[in-house]
């Protein structure tokens, strides 16, 4: 089972890539909308396009795959 994958963005650094069911993984014992909605306040979430649609998941290419990712960018943990 893979839980995502991770790309290295110029500019920015590593952004990582979970599937919903590896980010559910990781959220285990919070409830998801809400570890969401926090990931979104610390944005944390990366707007790859840099659309501003407020969508959480984009639906990435990986190899011959489409599947919809979450694009998370951890930021400062003292923030």
């Amino acid at each position: 089972h893979r839980a995502g994958w991770w790309v290295d963005i110029e500019d920015t650094g590593r952004v990582y890539l979970f599937t919903a069911e590896a980010l559910r993984e990781a959220t285990k014992g919070h409830d998801f909308k809400r570890a969401l909605a926090a990931l979104d306040k610390a944005s944390w979430i990366y707007d790859r396009d840099k659309s501003g649609e407020g969508k959480r998941s984009k639906k990435t290419t990986i190899g011959t795959r489409k599947p919809w990712l979450y694009w998370i960018l951890p930021g400062d943990l003292d923030e």
